[in-house]
Protein backbone atom coordinates (compact mmCIF):
# COMPACT_ATOMS: atom_id res chain seq x y z
CA UNK A 1 0.00 0.00 0.00
CA UNK A 2 2.84 2.34 1.06
CA UNK A 3 4.73 1.68 -2.61
CA UNK A 4 1.43 2.34 -4.35
CA UNK A 5 0.78 5.17 -2.43
CA UNK A 6 4.18 6.72 -3.09
CA UNK A 7 4.69 5.82 -6.65
CA UNK A 8 1.73 8.53 -7.52
CA UNK A 9 3.57 11.54 -5.80
CA UNK A 10 5.65 12.94 -8.52
CA UNK A 11 7.45 15.17 -6.25
CA UNK A 12 8.84 12.50 -3.75
CA UNK A 13 12.26 11.36 -5.16
CA UNK A 14 13.14 8.45 -3.27
CA UNK A 15 12.62 5.70 -1.00
CA UNK A 16 14.87 4.69 1.47
CA UNK A 17 15.09 0.91 2.88
CA UNK A 18 16.67 -0.12 5.43
CA UNK A 19 16.55 -2.71 8.64
CA UNK A 20 15.96 -2.29 11.99
CA UNK A 21 19.29 -1.87 14.21
CA UNK A 22 21.93 -4.23 12.98
CA UNK A 23 19.57 -6.31 10.57
CA UNK A 24 18.89 -5.92 6.89
CA UNK A 25 16.60 -8.64 6.72
CA UNK A 26 17.27 -12.16 7.97
CA UNK A 27 15.22 -13.68 5.00
CA UNK A 28 12.09 -15.71 5.51
CA UNK A 29 10.16 -16.77 8.65
CA UNK A 30 12.22 -20.14 8.48
CA UNK A 31 9.98 -21.93 11.62
CA UNK A 32 6.86 -21.40 9.85
CA UNK A 33 8.30 -22.34 6.63
CA UNK A 34 8.46 -25.83 8.34
CA UNK A 35 5.51 -25.72 10.29
CA UNK A 36 3.99 -25.39 6.97
CA UNK A 37 3.43 -28.20 4.42
CA UNK A 38 5.45 -30.41 5.69
CA UNK A 39 4.36 -30.10 9.60
CA UNK A 40 0.97 -29.80 8.03
CA UNK A 41 0.22 -26.31 9.96
CA UNK A 42 -0.53 -24.42 6.47
CA UNK A 43 -1.20 -25.21 3.18
CA UNK A 44 0.27 -25.36 0.11
CA UNK A 45 -2.33 -22.46 -0.68
CA UNK A 46 -1.45 -20.24 2.07
CA UNK A 47 2.58 -20.83 0.98
CA UNK A 48 1.87 -20.02 -2.39
CA UNK A 49 -0.15 -16.89 -1.56
CA UNK A 50 2.73 -15.60 1.08
CA UNK A 51 5.56 -16.18 -1.89
CA UNK A 52 3.20 -14.73 -4.59
CA UNK A 53 2.61 -11.40 -1.63
CA UNK A 54 6.85 -11.55 -1.54
CA UNK A 55 7.24 -11.18 -5.24
CA UNK A 56 4.98 -8.70 -5.77
CA UNK A 57 6.78 -6.77 -3.63
CA UNK A 58 10.17 -7.33 -5.23
CA UNK A 59 8.56 -5.94 -8.91
CA UNK A 60 7.06 -3.36 -6.90
CA UNK A 61 10.00 -2.40 -5.46
CA UNK A 62 12.42 -2.96 -8.58
CA UNK A 63 9.95 -0.91 -10.81
CA UNK A 64 8.98 1.90 -8.34
CA UNK A 65 9.12 5.08 -10.23
CA UNK A 66 11.04 6.76 -7.27
CA UNK A 67 15.10 6.08 -6.40
CA UNK A 68 14.88 3.35 -4.07
CA UNK A 69 17.90 3.26 -1.76
CA UNK A 70 18.87 -0.03 0.23
CA UNK A 71 20.92 0.71 3.55
CA UNK A 72 22.37 -2.27 4.50
CA UNK A 73 24.45 -3.32 7.77
CA UNK A 74 24.35 -6.49 9.56
CA UNK A 75 22.56 -9.61 7.97
CA UNK A 76 20.79 -9.73 4.42
CA UNK A 77 19.70 -13.43 4.13
CA UNK A 78 17.93 -14.57 1.31
CA UNK A 79 15.20 -12.94 0.74
CA UNK A 80 16.81 -9.97 2.48
CA UNK A 81 19.80 -10.86 -0.32
CA UNK A 82 17.15 -10.32 -2.63
CA UNK A 83 15.58 -7.23 -1.35
CA UNK A 84 19.58 -5.45 -1.60
CA UNK A 85 19.36 -6.35 -5.67
CA UNK A 86 16.29 -4.49 -6.35
CA UNK A 87 17.55 -1.04 -4.48
CA UNK A 88 18.83 1.22 -7.40
CA UNK A 89 21.49 2.19 -5.44
CA UNK A 90 22.70 -0.37 -2.26
CA UNK A 91 25.05 1.11 -0.06
CA UNK A 92 26.89 -1.88 2.09
CA UNK A 93 28.66 -1.46 5.47
CA UNK A 94 32.03 -3.56 5.43
CA UNK A 95 30.47 -6.02 8.34
CA UNK A 96 27.05 -6.62 6.73
CA UNK A 97 26.69 -9.99 6.21
CA UNK A 98 25.28 -12.00 2.90
CA UNK A 99 24.02 -15.77 2.13
CA UNK A 100 21.44 -17.40 0.12
CA UNK A 101 20.58 -19.85 2.08
CA UNK A 102 17.65 -21.27 0.72
CA UNK A 103 19.27 -24.53 -1.10
CA UNK A 104 21.12 -25.24 2.80
CA UNK A 105 17.04 -25.75 3.89
CA UNK A 106 15.99 -27.96 1.20
CA UNK A 107 13.77 -24.82 -0.52
CA UNK A 108 14.85 -22.56 -4.45
CA UNK A 109 15.17 -19.03 -4.01
CA UNK A 110 12.53 -18.99 -6.62
CA UNK A 111 11.30 -15.27 -5.65
CA UNK A 112 14.35 -13.46 -5.79
CA UNK A 113 16.28 -15.61 -7.60
CA UNK A 114 15.32 -13.27 -11.15
CA UNK A 115 16.57 -10.25 -9.21
CA UNK A 116 19.54 -11.85 -8.29
CA UNK A 117 20.71 -13.46 -11.21
CA UNK A 118 19.82 -9.52 -13.18
CA UNK A 119 22.02 -8.17 -10.66
CA UNK A 120 24.95 -10.33 -10.38
CA UNK A 121 24.67 -12.42 -13.64
CA UNK A 122 24.08 -15.76 -14.16
CA UNK A 123 26.96 -17.53 -13.13
CA UNK A 124 27.80 -15.64 -10.10
CA UNK A 125 24.13 -16.11 -9.14
CA UNK A 126 24.56 -19.97 -9.82
CA UNK A 127 27.74 -20.16 -7.50
CA UNK A 128 25.77 -18.21 -4.69
CA UNK A 129 22.59 -19.64 -4.68
CA UNK A 130 23.90 -23.49 -5.15
CA UNK A 131 26.61 -23.72 -2.71
CA UNK A 132 25.14 -21.04 -0.34
CA UNK A 133 28.19 -19.18 0.28
CA UNK A 134 28.40 -16.55 3.32
CA UNK A 135 30.48 -13.05 1.98
CA UNK A 136 30.98 -9.83 3.46
CA UNK A 137 29.96 -6.47 2.25
CA UNK A 138 33.30 -6.04 0.38
CA UNK A 139 32.18 -8.66 -1.32
CA UNK A 140 28.73 -7.74 -2.33
CA UNK A 141 30.06 -4.81 -3.96
CA UNK A 142 32.75 -6.65 -6.20
CA UNK A 143 29.73 -9.16 -7.03
CA UNK A 144 27.50 -5.88 -7.75
CA UNK A 145 25.05 -6.73 -5.15
CA UNK A 146 26.05 -3.66 -3.30
CA UNK A 147 27.11 -0.10 -5.38
CA UNK A 148 29.11 1.86 -2.00
CA UNK A 149 30.66 0.39 0.35
CA UNK A 150 30.72 1.68 3.80
CA UNK A 151 32.96 1.58 7.10
CA UNK A 152 30.59 1.17 9.62
CA UNK A 153 26.99 2.44 10.35
CA UNK A 154 28.29 6.22 10.63
CA UNK A 155 29.78 6.05 7.03
CA UNK A 156 26.56 4.61 5.66
CA UNK A 157 24.58 7.57 6.86
CA UNK A 158 27.25 9.76 5.19
CA UNK A 159 27.40 8.06 2.14
CA UNK A 160 23.37 8.21 1.65
CA UNK A 161 23.71 11.60 2.35
CA UNK A 162 26.07 12.03 -0.72
CA UNK A 163 24.09 9.79 -2.84
CA UNK A 164 20.60 12.09 -1.81
CA UNK A 165 22.68 15.13 -3.30
CA UNK A 166 23.14 13.76 -5.96
CA UNK A 167 19.72 12.46 -6.59
CA UNK A 168 18.49 16.15 -5.68
CA UNK A 169 20.21 17.66 -8.77
CA UNK A 170 18.00 15.18 -10.99
CA UNK A 171 13.92 15.90 -11.90
CA UNK A 172 11.65 13.26 -10.19
CA UNK A 173 10.24 12.78 -13.54
CA UNK A 174 13.09 12.10 -15.80
CA UNK A 175 14.15 9.26 -13.19
CA UNK A 176 11.14 7.84 -13.44
CA UNK A 177 11.32 8.03 -17.44
CA UNK A 178 14.50 7.08 -17.24
CA UNK A 179 13.77 3.38 -15.31
CA UNK A 180 10.73 2.28 -17.55
CA UNK A 181 12.80 3.09 -20.14
CA UNK A 182 15.67 1.02 -18.53
CA UNK A 183 12.88 -1.83 -17.25
CA UNK A 184 11.28 -1.61 -21.25
CA UNK A 185 15.04 -2.26 -22.59
CA UNK A 186 15.66 -5.27 -20.74
CA UNK A 187 12.24 -6.88 -22.07
CA UNK A 188 12.87 -6.53 -25.86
Amino acid sequence: AVLDASASVPSLRTLILRGKGDIFCAGADIKGFRAGPQGGAQDADAVARGNRAFGDLMIKLNEQPQTVIMLVQGAAIGGGLGLCCVGDVTIVTRAASFRLSETSLGIPPAQIAPFVSDRVGLTQARRLMLTGARFKGEDAVRYGIGHILAEDAADLEAKCTEVLAQISLCAPGANATTKRILFEATRR
